[in-house]
């Protein structure tokens, strides 16, 4: 596996990788888990070393390695059983008002039991297995069709409810005739349906989030502020009126009070927002020295109703049912 970064970065390719005649004993499937599993290191591997080409023997992790893949092959099966027996639980983490903590919505995730005692885990621990498979469309399928069976008890709670779904599932058009019922009977509830993707994503999709348009359907650019963010993109998607908020990544909200770069680069897409008449979402918010820090950031922001929190701070994820802020 190879991992190619921009000419600036300290390492230009990133190449991992294993003896073979380490795994003479293993299973088809658990060779196939193994490769997986060393293509997710290898692009985790250090970018700043003085090498120009990194290479790294993962013969030494093999053990670690097996045990590893294991445990994702037993994860892959949950996953499976999840969607086979629509298996997938809905917990809902609340999206407030920062100056005033009243609720606006909620970002629908998903967890699914897995262990002897079917403990219910989060998305962060199996959504790699279920895109690396291919199984996200069968997944984001029970997913939506779970919400749509609880949308009177969800509507009740919430006026907004922002749903992941994998990119790739926009191809299929199964799931988007269930996104165009969903907002269908979710504006019978009186509920607004908000659809996450990042922006590169959102410009190749163009064609079929404009079929989705409706009045209570919205978009929101999701983990905006990090990476290869464009600006460009943003102010073109806001013109066609194709997005409606954005998401900024926790990375950069929880670094606000450390780091000048974080505050700044946070002030600008603030100002950006307010610019482009969009919402903004501001992921893990965890303590209240970071809503100190934001508060006074909005003092300098001619709009700052349209801000809101996500995180702990706030709330933790919830069932509908013990759903309550």
């Amino acid at each position: 596996s190879a991992q190619y970064e921009s000419i600036t970065s300290c390492s230009f390719l990133n190449i991992g990788y294993i003896d073979t005649s380490l795994l003479h004993n293993l299973l088809e499937d658990e060779i196939h888990e193994v490769i997986r599993v060393i293509e997710h290191k290898t692009n985790h591997l250090n970018l700043h070393s003085q090498e120009l080409v990194n290479i790294y023997d993962f013969g030494q992790d093999v053990r670690a390695i097996i045990s590893e893949i294991q445990e994702n092959l037993s994860l892959k099966s949950a996953v499976i059983h999840s969607i086979e027996n629509h298996a997938v639980e809905l917990y809902f983490h609340s999206i407030v008002n920062v100056n005033d903590s009243n609720l606006f919505g909620a970002e629908t995730l998903a967890r699914i039991p897995h262990g002897p005692n079917g403990q219910l885990i989060p998305a962060g621990m199996f959504i790699d297995i279920v895109n690396d498979y291919g199984l996200y469309q069968k997944f984001d399928m029970v997913v939506i069709q779970k919400i749509r069976n609880h949308l009177k008890e969800v509507s009740k709670k919430l006026d907004y409810v922002f749903l992941n779904l994998n990119p790739l599932s926009l191809l299929s058009k199964s799931i988007i005739d269930n996104i165009k019922q969903l907002t269908i009977e979710a504006k019978q509830h009186n509920l607004n349906v908000v659809l996450e993707l990042t922006e590169y994503t959102l410009t190749s999709k163009l064609d079929v989030l404009k079929q989705l348009q409706t009045d209570n359907f919205f978009v929101a650019v999701d983990d905006f502020g990090t990476g290869y963010t464009n600006f460009e993109i943003v102010k073109q998607l806001s013109e066609e009126k194709l997005i409606s908020f954005l998401k900024i990544d926790g990375s950069l909200v929880r670094s606000i009070c450390e780091s000048e770069t974080s505050a700044s680069l946070l002030e600008v897409i603030l100002l950006l927002g307010n610019k482009l008449n969009l919402s903004l979402v501001l992921e893990y918010i965890e303590d209240q020295k970071v809503v100190n820090k934001l508060i006074e950031m909005f003092d300098d922001i001619h709009s700052k109703e349209n801000v809101y929190g996500q995180g702990w701070f706030f709330s933790k994820p919830e069932t509908i049912k013990d759903f309550n802020i």
